[in-house]
């Protein structure tokens, strides 16, 4: 978003995993509610949140992507888990742009499960198909 206000170059292409692109956080329940999420506790993100933004308001397109103007967005590759604390946000980034991104749905991992490359199958599989998202869009603007 900062790049696009300031009308500098954009990426070829991004790749996202498990992304917070909504501040005002609609997905979270209340707090005290049982935690869903075994790898992302719902308190931890309103902090961590809290702490980001400052003083910014939640809505604030600089903060909350979501609330931003999308178009002209790069091929953007995202994985999120269906059962994780921020897949609402992928998907309305995914039902915005639809023809700009590409959702892989994580189904029985958790949050951010690509940070366990090495270890986990999953984790490797997810980020070869994102390395190749980005290799082909990169090389596609090298022409």
């Amino acid at each position: 978003v900062a790049l696009a206000c300031a009308a500098d170059p954009l990426p070829a292409a991004l790749a996202l995993f498990s992304p917070i692109l909504d501040l005002t956080l609609p997905g979270l329940g209340n707090p005290g509610e049982d935690e869903a999420d075994r790898m992302l506790p719902a308190a931890f993100v309103r902090e961590t949140v809290e702490a980001y933004r400052g003083t910014r308001a939640a809505d604030d397109p600089e903060v909350s992507p979501l609330f931003a103007d999308l178009s002209g967005l790069p091929p953007t590759f995202v994985a999120a888990d269906g059962e994780e604390l921020l897949f609402g946000d992928a998907l309305r980034l995914a039902a915005r742009c639809p023809e700009a991104v590409t959702l892989s749905r994580g189904v029985g991992l958790w949050h951010a499960w690509p940070l366990f490359a090495g270890l986990l199958p999953e984790a490797d599989a997810t980020l070869e198909v994102a390395g190749r998202h980005l290799a082909e869009h990169a090389a596609r603007r090298a022409g």
